[in-house]
């Protein structure tokens, strides 16, 4: 499993499971994560969003929540065969 917010990431060596920083792109932590799960740098991984989600419309979403403190949301996709979660608070979870 790796876990990310959506954040550039500070990774330990190794360790896919603890990602912080400060970012406001739940598209580019995907990109992040999944590329962290299979091992390549972000600009290396070939992976479409379009097929699984609206990123336009992810990013939406997100700023929304990022807006209305109140806002609390989970959404769970699959990518290229990997599940995807990813909460409100900017955690991205790829399993």
């Amino acid at each position: 499993m790796s876990t990310a917010d959506t954040k550039p990431s500070n990774a330990k060596a190794g360790d896919h499971s603890d990602r912080s920083g400060t970012t406001s792109s739940p598209v580019l932590g995907i990109i992040d994560a999944l590329a962290s799960k299979r091992g390549v740098d972000a600009t290396e991984i070939d992976v479409s969003l379009y097929e699984s989600i609206d990123p336009e419309a992810l990013e939406l979403i997100y700023r929304h929540a990022q807006r209305t403190e109140t806002a609390s949301w989970t959404l769970e996709l699959t990518v290229e065969g990997d599940g995807i979660t990813i909460d409100s608070d900017g955690r991205i979870t790829v399993q």
